[in-house]
């Protein structure tokens, strides 16, 4: 856990590689651009792209305000997609989150109480080791925050992505239903990935406090039972 938060969590999420935010905002453009363009031609027909050289019907394209309409259909695609990406996350976080933590508090519970009838050292030290990754200071938990929010980048790219697929495939003949399944699987292992480091770091805060209360709880009804 250390190695993920101060290693490959550091490295690769946190810092991030100077590439990566390039990559998404390009991949990003890419797939609105495409979504963009299916809805435009599903409500006003065919499109037609004008040579660079054209640059007069460029210009009057420009000044009799034909680009307003492909220019908000864009923006609607980027803001709705965004929206759909943030309702998703939120019903997962309310749905998924509260009964995970239920599970996690009740399984401590459990380890906490056993190790506490058997070997308390040994439990001492697991909650001691537990401390000293220091998740949970305030520096680091700046950490942790940023890596949420690039977790959440991460899965708004991706749904654009899977719209965008699901559009190639519609329209493009030879994409096949081979390449289909195997982007979908790609996707499907992916996202669960995000989500799957995403409640590790939601249930952080969870299972320190529940160590600590339950440790507490417990040396205090046995220092109440001996007197």
């Amino acid at each position: 856990m250390s190695f993920f938060i101060n290693g490959f969590g550091k490295g690769y999420f946190i810092d991030g590689k100077s590439i990566y935010k390039p990559i998404r905002k390009v991949l990003n453009l890419l797939f609105c651009l495409s979504i963009t363009a299916f809805v435009y031609k599903a409500i006003y027909g065919p499109y037609e792209l004008y040579d660079l050289t054209e640059y007069k019907q460029i210009i009057n394209f420009i000044i009799n305000g034909e680009f307003f309409i492909p220019f908000t259909l864009f923006v609607f695609v980027y803001y709705i997609t965004a929206m759909l990406s943030f309702f998703i996350n939120m019903y997962l976080s309310k749905s998924i989150l509260p009964k995970c933590k239920r599970r996690v508090s009740n399984l401590i519970k459990k380890v906490v109480l056993k190790k506490w009838n058997t070997n308390q050292k040994e439990l001492i030290v697991i909650k001691t080791s537990f401390v000293n990754l220091n998740i949970l200071n305030k520096e680091k938990m700046d950490g942790v925050i940023k890596v949420n929010n690039i977790l959440k980048a991460n899965f708004l790219t991706t749904l654009r992505g899977l719209i965008a697929m699901i559009i190639y495939f519609i329209c493009i003949k030879y994409f096949g239903w081979l390449l289909f399944s195997f982007s979908l699987f790609l996707i499907i292992i992916y996202v669960l990935v995000l989500g799957g480091i995403a409640l590790f770091i939601a249930l952080i805060p969870t299972i320190d406090e529940t160590l600590t209360n339950y440790m507490q709880e417990l040396s205090e009804n046995e220092t109440i039972e001996q007197e």
